[in-house]
């Protein structure tokens, strides 16, 4: 697990339909851990509007990692940023737990797979 400031990123790789049922149906994704030094070069690829990368920029440099998230989303065309924060639990033990229970996460994937 990368730790410190910096943004999670999801990239969608499947189009996600508007009828999606996501108690079954399931979408192909990649995840990465940005840091926070990163970040401009990492937008400048996406070209994300300058002021989005501004709030991102402000979030990354406000928000406390021990407590909170910062995810960048991209799929279906769009980018969709997103502090989540007031969590549960840290979100160092909810990596640690997603780490040790990823086969619930993974179970009969292919099995409830719709093409779209």
């Amino acid at each position: 697990m990368n730790v410190g400031k910096g943004m999670v990123v999801c990239n969608v790789v499947d189009t996600i339909p508007l009828s999606i049922d996501w108690s079954v149906d399931t979408v192909t994704f990649n995840r990465a851990f940005v840091p926070q030094a990163q970040v401009t070069s990492y937008l400048q690829a996406l070209e994300v509007e300058k002021d989005a990368a501004i709030a991102l920029h402000k979030a990354i440099a406000t928000y406390d990692p021990t407590q909170a998230i910062v995810i960048l989303i991209v799929g279906n065309g769009a980018v969709d940023i997103n502090l989540l924060q007031d969590l549960a639990i840290s979100p160092a033990e909810c990596y640690k737990q997603a780490q040790q229970r990823w086969v619930e996460f993974q179970s009969d994937l292919t099995t409830h797979r719709r093409d779209s």
